[in-house]
């Protein structure tokens, strides 16, 4: 049986779409393989950098200098005992001297009080500057893409 040249025109055309179908479905195999691959590549690494071991990891000394600031900070201060001065007073309404114990902090205590509340104030500081300037960069990058408009500027001018 002879198929006629129309027939024939058919059946190139159709093995031709069928192999360019093939050639589009193994590029898409490959697109989407592909893909897969990034997205679990940039979920493993977000997941990685959301852990902390992470961190400590690819930064040890800042790790360490955290950790010393943050246990000096918010540790709670040590139950020792303050130093007993005995110091003699004398009294208005009586003439004998009497015996008083002052309790008073320690020099350790004082000085290790006052870098604390140095330290505190300095991560305040530095907080509150790295938020404003976060603040500036959003607020600069929202002027950068508003558009101008030149008929306001050239009325503003005048």
């Amino acid at each position: 049986m002879s198929l006629s040249k129309k027939e024939k025109e058919i059946l190139e055309r159709r093995l031709k779409l069928q192999a360019e179908l093939d050639q589009i479905e193994k590029k898409l195999d490959a697109s989407v393989g592909q893909l897969r691959t990034d997205v679990e590549k940039k979920v493993s690494d977000t997941k990685n950098k959301l852990s902390p071991a992470y961190w400590i990891r690819k930064y040890p000394n800042y790790a360490i200098g955290a950790a010393v600031a943050l246990g000096f900070i918010f540790a709670p201060r040590r139950k020792r005992a303050y130093n007993d001065d005995t110091v003699e007073m004398n009294s208005v309404q009586q003439q004998e001297p009497r015996v008083v114990k002052v309790r008073g902090l320690s020099t350790g205590d004082m000085i290790s009080s006052e870098l604390k509340r140095m330290l505190m104030q300095k991560a305040t500081t530095f907080i509150v500057d790295k938020i404003e300037d976060a603040i500036d960069q959003n607020l600069n990058k929202k002027e950068s893409r508003r558009p101008e408009h030149s008929d306001t500027s050239d009325k503003l001018q005048s």
